[in-house]
């Protein structure tokens, strides 16, 4: 679902910040600030996972921040504040592209001894068809939009509420460190 919401939210974003007068430049702008801080905050989560190996505990805590950083881009979105929007987009991007590495590296855990091709192009499959319907649904509900209504325009509250989902799923999250187990260096919670 979060790669889902991911491509919906990148695919619908003219949509989305049009009607509050943001123009393609401005759009392009805060769609490049997601996703170069996005690049930062996988790095730091590669680090993260590398010197902690505590996958459920950053799929946690990852998941919560992005879901935080989904509904402040949605308070944000109102004309002329092209400041706060592209800083929401900055930290939405820094909360939610380094999840990809971080839900990668929790299901290769939990998927093993399944090879990691096979394990990381299901996951990417299923990412992209949950993302068709959540793309087709909230550019629907774009379309039926009414000019800017800011944080509480139902494209905005269909995105926050489908962060909040996956950040709610991951707090019962359990899955086992088989990969680890298996090579000798068992960290159970």
């Amino acid at each position: 679902v979060g790669v889902g919401l991911y491509s919906a939210l990148l695919t619908c974003v003219q949509g989305l910040l049009g009607p509050c007068g943001y123009d393609e430049a401005e759009v392009g702008g805060f769609a490049a600030a997601l996703n170069i801080a996005g690049i930062l905050g996988a790095v730091v989560a590669g680090v993260a996972m590398d010197k902690t190996h505590a996958y459920r505990e950053l799929l946690r805590c990852g998941f919560v921040l992005s879901a935080l950083s989904v509904a402040f881009l949605a308070w944000q979105v109102k004309a002329g504040n092209a400041l706060w929007v592209g800083v929401s987009f900055g930290v939405m991007g820094m909360m939610i592209v380094p999840m990809i590495p971080v839900v990668v590296e929790n299901a290769l855990e939990c998927t093993y001894p399944v090879s990691e091709e096979v394990s990381t192009g299901v996951l990417f499959t299923a990412g992209n068809l949950f993302g068709i319907p959540i793309t087709l649904y909230l550019q629907d509900l774009l379309d039926g939009q009414q000019g800017c209504q800011g944080g509480m325009a139902p494209a905005n509250l269909f995105l926050v509420l489908l962060a909040a989902f996956c950040a709610l799923s991951s707090l019962f999250f359990r899955g086992e460190y088989k990969r680890m187990a298996a090579e000798g260096g068992s960290k159970e919670e």
